[in-house]
């Protein structure tokens, strides 16, 4: 979200913004049984690192958003000399061993893409604390916050940046994922005008022919309520770049509307 000025990174937004849009949703027994066990490990659990700590190479320079799924930092690549989006897991899940393959599910899903409207991955490690994802840092303004400063979108422009994530999707599809959080607040669309889809978080590839290798439950809700399609509501497993499309279409709703 953006709290004061334009900047986003891949593939979290600013916190504080007003009017929040409908969170990402993982839902189900799971999620309550894996919050239960969390609580009880809280008190051996390191806090979310601060601005100025180091983690492994990258020295965080600026919060960018914290939320269920992870806390980003704008941070400096001390080696390579290049500013990264650094996703981290939330200590209070970094026991969970669910948690931890979703994670890195994340880091697999989006280094199978190499595409110029889609957020690259740069490498996934941990320090010993914290597990974390360094992504390419993405200079602009979230089509959300687009719309919440400027209004409705003009029409030419709109689906200017609809036909650009469109093809994103079709490299996506072709490579076998499927995003499943198409959404306003995860397409950054930079000064230059082009738009880039971020946040692999709820991505899985769909022809391994099984069910997010055992991570997706029956029962389970993945997804922002507002975007996703009736079949990924009612089961995420079994969808496909169909589904990405449906919320690329509600998207592009949001941004006329």
């Amino acid at each position: 979200m953006e709290a004061s000025g334009s900047r986003r990174s891949a593939p979290a937004e600013r916190a504080g913004t007003s009017s929040p849009e409908p969170p990402t949703i993982i839902s189900g027994s799971s999620s309550a049984e894996a919050g239960s066990s969390s609580a009880r490990r809280r008190s051996a659990i390191p806090s979310l690192p601060e601005p100025g700590d180091r983690i492994d190479v990258f020295e965080l320079e600026e919060s960018i958003g914290v939320g269920g799924m992870g806390a980003v930092f704008r941070a400096l690549d001390a080696k390579l000399e290049r500013h990264v989006a650094l996703k981290i897991l939330p200590p209070s899940q970094s026991g969970d061993s669910e948690v931890i393959q979703r994670f890195y599910q994340e880091a697999r899903a989006a280094a199978k893409l190499d595409h110029e409207n889609i957020a690259r991955v740069y490498t996934v490690g941990c320090d010993g604390r914290y597990h974390y994802i360094a992504f390419e840092f993405i200079e602009g303004m979230t089509i959300r916050q687009r719309v919440l400063e400027r209004g409705p979108l003009p029409v030419g422009e709109a689906i200017n940046y609809t036909l650009q994530i469109a093809g994103a999707l079709v490299h996506a599809a072709e490579r076998g994922v499927v995003h499943r959080d198409i959404k306003p607040s995860n397409i950054i669309v930079t000064p230059q005008g082009r738009a880039k889809l971020v946040d692999m978080g709820l991505a899985r590839h769909f022809e391994r022919g099984g069910s997010d290798d055992g991570l997706t439950q029956s029962g389970m809700t993945l997804g922002t309520f507002d975007y996703i399609s009736p079949e990924q509501a009612r089961d995420p497993r079994d969808v496909d770049v169909r589904s990405d499309l449906y919320s690329l279409g509600c998207t592009l709703f949001h941004m006329l509307t």
